[in-house]
């Protein structure tokens, strides 16, 4: 691994942490809508999500299958 492989590396992980903390600052804020009887809202956002709940379908069947 080269010095160039390493910092790529370590790009993609700071890339990767930060779009995990992005979807964890986006559940938090759906938990205080769903506190605050915002269904409206939170079915907005939840809308725009389709592809999320996709891929989160598809990660339940693939961990289904394993075991």
């Amino acid at each position: 691994m080269g010095e160039n492989d390493e910092v790529f590396d370590l790009e993609i992980r700071q890339s990767c942490k930060q779009k995990v903390e992005a979807i964890r600052r986006i559940a938090d804020h759906l938990e205080q809508e769903l506190a605050a009887n915002n269904f409206n809202h939170i079915i907005c956002i939840t809308n725009n999500m389709d592809r999320l709940f996709t891929m989160l379908n598809d990660i339940e069947t693939a961990q289904n299958r394993r075991r």
